[in-house]
């Protein structure tokens, strides 16, 4: 398991002044990390930049456990990398500056004084898009997250989704109930009437 630290920031230069906000919450509720330069994708411009982030979001495997902050509420949340599969259309991607992405589950941590005692606000910027934790970090971040629990989740983007699959579940359970209600009763019937012919 690797740890990394990520800036989630609109790259643009036209960017708005919240595009970085609209960006990180894009992210958070269709669980991914990703980062910008759409533009030189698209128009298959070079740039350092861009190619180094990529190469380093390519790196990413799952379990892999992924610093990111919300610069506008302070807020710090680690993000696990898993293998999602919700669609994100290309339109989406154009709007929120995201050339490559990879899927993952947001757990809140919280303001800085949230953080594991080892670490400190310090140690968790990173000058470029994504860069490798240190040992250090990387250790205590593992050690950190062992006593995360499903309430760190952050679940305040996912009800409607979680609500459409419970649904989904009472739907499948009501049809399964009718199907074993039906089977039985058509047992009991048949027994019935097998003991009038006996």
């Amino acid at each position: 398991m690797n740890v990394w630290l990520m800036n989630l920031k609109d790259n643009r230069d036209n960017a708005e002044v919240d595009g970085t906000e609209k960006k990180f919450k894009f992210c958070k509720e269709k669980n991914i990390v990703g980062i910008g330069w759409v533009d030189y994708k698209k128009n298959k411009i070079k740039d350092l930049g861009y190619e180094r982030a990529k190469a380093a979001i390519e790196r990413f495997q799952y379990g892999d456990l992924v610093w990111v902050k919300d610069n506008v509420n302070k807020k710090y949340y680690i993000c696990k990398i898993n293998d999602n599969s919700n669609k994100i259309t290309e339109e989406e991607c154009n709007n929120y500056d995201i050339s490559e992405y990879r899927f993952c589950q947001y757990y809140y941590v919280g303001d800085s004084d949230k953080l594991p005692k080892s670490i400190n606000e310090r140690d968790l910027v990173s000058i470029s898009t994504i860069r490798r934790a240190n040992e250090d970090i990387a250790n205590a971040t593992v050690d950190f997250f062992k006593t995360f629990t499903t309430e760190n989740k952050d679940t305040s983007v996912s009800h409607g989704i979680k609500q459409k699959t419970k649904r989904t579940i009472i739907i499948g359970m009501t049809i399964v109930f009718f199907i074993v209600a039906a089977i039985v009763c058509s047992s009991i019937f048949a027994t019935k009437k097998k003991i009038k012919k006996d």
